[in-house]
Order: structure tokens, then sequence, then C-alpha cells
């Protein structure tokens, strides 16, 4: 079903054993924008990490109506795994240490890679981008809309300048430039409305 990440973020997440925390954000491959990983807090100061995160594989169930998210691990666990670095991107040699902590497979098996590739991106963050059509911004980015059985996004909601929805799917979209936080797009906000 499609549904807005956004009704996810702030969800609880409920490990084996009770209230591990909240979900904060999504991490999403830049190239296919497959979900990859939900970014858990604690949301308690007094544990060593604030952040870690998990993939989907961990999660047994969600549940929109009572906002909440059921992963097979315990609080521990989640506690005890790699720490998130605030404001760093996520590299292959974290997402190493994730699987090898967690002893879950990596989604990249078989492609050539290197340790510090980072092809991840925050679903947080890019609601934060402009959207640019030849050069000139046409609106900004406001909602992601994904396939919960597939974990992957389907469409970008923007808002045109002219406060008209615009719907922009991936394949439309022929640039992110992350360090301008823009997203140029392949054809006029006209023909998305």
């Amino acid at each position: 079903m499609l549904r807005r990440l956004s009704q996810l973020v702030e969800c609880k997440i409920i490990a084996k054993d009770g209230l591990f925390g909240f979900c904060r954000d999504f991490l999403f491959s830049d190239d296919s924008w497959q979900i990859r990983y939900l970014v858990a807090n604690s949301g308690r100061r007094r544990l060593p990490i604030a952040s870690v995160l998990l993939a989907l594989s961990v999660v047994e169930e969600i549940n929109f109506e009572e906002s909440l998210i059921r992963v097979n691990l315990t609080r521990k666990q989640i506690e005890d795994g790699p720490p998130l670095e605030k404001h760093a991107p996520v590299s292959r040699r974290y997402e190493l240490m994730l699987s090898e902590y967690f002893e879950w497979g990596c989604y990249w098996q078989g492609e050539d890679y290197a340790p510090e590739d980072t092809s991840l991106r925050s679903a947080n963050e890019v609601l934060s981008y402009c959207v640019e059509h030849n050069g000139s911004q046409v609106g900004s980015a406001s909602e992601l809309f994904f396939d919960d059985e597939r974990w992957k996004i389907l469409y970008l909601l923007g808002h045109s300048t002219s406060n008209k929805s615009m719907f922009i799917v991936p394949n439309l979209m022929n640039k992110f430039d992350w360090h301008e936080k823009s997203i140029s797009i392949d054809v006029s906000p006209s023909e998305l409305s």
C-alpha cells in the first residue's frame, strides 16, 4: 500500500523486551530509492548512543493506527549497536560494522564498492530541498510516498512556487545536489500537477 513516510517518523519502536525509543528518520539509496534503514533514537540522554540504524529486516510489524514499529531485537542489542555519528555520511564501512554486529546480510552483496562509498540519504533532509527546473527554483519538496511492502519510495510530493502539488517519480529527477540542497527535474511543474 502507498503510504506517507512521515507517518512513521516519531513512531514508537518496540523491542522484544519493551519500548526502546522512537523512529527519527529513514535512510534510502539515492540510486534506487530503496529505503535501507530506519534511524532509531532512544530519547534518553544517559545512554552511550543517541541513535542507531536498524535494517528493515528486523521490523516485525508496523501498526499505523497505534504509531508503533515492532522489531525483533532487544533494547540491549539496539543500545549496544554501532553508534550513528551525527552529521556524518553513512559509509559502507559503517554499514559493514552494522551488518557484523547485528548479523544481517549486506544488500550490496556481489557489487564493487569502496569502504568510504556513501549513497544513503536522509529522508528528513530531502524534505528540506528546493525543486529546480532549467536552473530556476520551481518549488520545494514536502513528502515522500513509499510502498509499505517493498520499502521503496515511489513519489516525492512537491509544492510549486504557485502552491500547486507536484507528484514527482524518481526517474524524473535528473540530479540531486546534496551540497546545494536541491533536486533538478526534467519536466516543467505544469506537467506534474
